[in-house]
């Protein structure tokens, strides 16, 4: 029964859910598979609106998977659950029965952090006296249409008469025409794909020093980098030093200057860098939310996809990929987080040019239906200091190729021209002429 009363009281109380989340509380936590599904859903934000403490339990419903659907019959079954807890509780405070779960093999972190979790609940005296006077928005929730059900002209309004937001995402870059495509883009989920040494990750950390100098709040999970690694590049991107010369500190009284300067700027934006190489993606997830409320992050940066730990579901690696990937879809949209996610492409394109295609991400197909955007990487004319965006995939838009200048030495990233097509044989005139004659 302790699982059920933890899911009952996240229903009546939706705000306990984050706490869960950061102290650690995860699905495979739950012994039932139904369970597992609705707090899965449940910690991603689905269900969880926030002008009510109530679950919008249709919501969540629409959230689980076929099978987990067919299993719970119906929204109303998710709300029943209340009423078994209100049976176990029996008038107590809705504790979460830490010791049903140690009992049940969960082990000593999972109690811990229930038990702080206990303490951080705010007490009501009578469960059954609780449950009554929420009779009314428990029964608004048994209907199968749910509130979110609207008159189709209703969605046309905003976009015809769209009110000021006031705090808007703002996402910069540095390069006008990947702003130009980074508007509205709050709650979407960007893919940057390339092969290695392309250099994703620096032109991920230019989006991050400059979305940060904007003033939108950043976290960055660099997983592939070490610390000393990333604050290397960030003095090189910032203070434009070359970054050989930087690391066998051969710089120049100016440059110093700059990267003094470069120091305090970066100590004042609104910009946090995590390298643990060791936390699965629940862990993560437990993280942004955290960071969401108490650092207004808006923005989440990962680095890359195939280093991401999945945490203890046993699937093949290509499923927990494509799972992460729906994931991210969800949460992003639940929690209005923008994500961007870098993403190793295969090393054998095979295909015109060399050019990648989104059919290209490394171990997963799934990129191509989650993604709102994906951007794909890579060198034209095999030349280091000219990089190709390619725009493959924009939901509610074009794609586009855009050009980019690079400076190899400070990893800085400008708009460019399209350069010429190279030939792909310089003409031999003494063959071609002896070739001409007899063909």
């Amino acid at each position: 029964m302790s699982e059920i009363n933890i899911l009952a009281r996240c229903i009546l109380e939706t705000k306990l859910i984050d706490r869960l989340v950061e102290l650690g509380l995860r699905e495979e936590h739950f012994s039932q598979g139904r369970y597992k599904a609705l707090w899965r859903v449940m910690s991603l934000g689905l269900g969880v609106d926030k002008g009510t403490p109530y679950l919008n339990a249709p919501a969540a419903f629409q959230g689980l998977s076929e099978a987990d659907q067919k299993e719970w019959g119906s929204p109303s079954a998710i709300v029943r659950l209340t009423d078994d807890a209100s049976v176990s509780a029996s008038g107590e405070i809705a504790r979460f029965d830490a010791q049903v779960l140690i009992d049940t093999a969960h082990k000593n972190k999972v109690l811990n952090a229930l038990k702080v979790a206990y303490l951080q609940i705010e007490k009501i005296q009578d469960w059954r006296k609780a449950l009554a006077e929420m009779e009314g928005v428990i029964a608004s929730l048994n209907r199968e249409e749910g509130p979110t059900l609207k008159q189709a002209g209703e969605l046309m309004t905003p976009i015809l008469y769209p009110a000021e937001e006031a705090n808007p995402v703002v996402v910069r870059s540095g390069i006008p025409s990947f702003d130009r495509r980074f508007r509205k883009i709050e709650g979407r989920v960007i893919y940057v794909g390339a092969r290695p040494g392309i250099g994703k990750s620096a032109v991920m950390q230019q989006i991050a020093i400059e979305t940060a100098s904007a003033g939108t709040g950043v976290a960055v999970y660099s997983i592939e980098m070490t610390e000393y690694e990333n604050g290397l590049r960030l003095v090189q991107q910032v203070a434009k030093i070359d970054g050989e010369r930087l690391q066998e500190m051969r710089i120049n009284e100016e440059e110093s200057r700059r990267a003094v300067a470069a120091h305090e700027k970066v100590s004042s934006l609104p910009l946090y860098i995590e390298t643990a190489k060791t936390k699965t993606f629940e862990e993560i997830l437990g993280d942004i939310r955290r960071l969401q409320r108490t650092k207004n992050v808006r923005v989440v940066m990962v680095d890359y996809l195939q280093l991401i730990k999945a945490g203890a579901r046993s699937f093949s690696r290509r499923e927990e990929l494509a799972d992460i990937c729906q994931q991210i879809q969800i949460f992003a949209k639940a929690t209005g987080i923008t994500f961007f996610v870098l993403a190793q492409l295969n090393r054998d394109l095979k295909n015109n040019e060399n050019k990648p295609a989104l059919v290209h991400f490394k171990d997963t197909g799934q990129i191509e239906q989650s993604a709102d955007i994906a951007i794909l990487l890579s060198r034209v004319n095999d030349d280091s200091r000219k990089i190709l965006a390619d725009f493959a995939k924009v939901r509610f838009g074009r794609t586009e190729e855009i050009y980019l200048d690079v400076e190899p030495a400070t990893l800085t990233y400008r708009e460019g021209a399209k350069p010429e097509i190279q030939p792909l044989r310089q003409r031999d005139s003494d063959f071609d002429d002896f070739h001409d004659k007899f063909s």
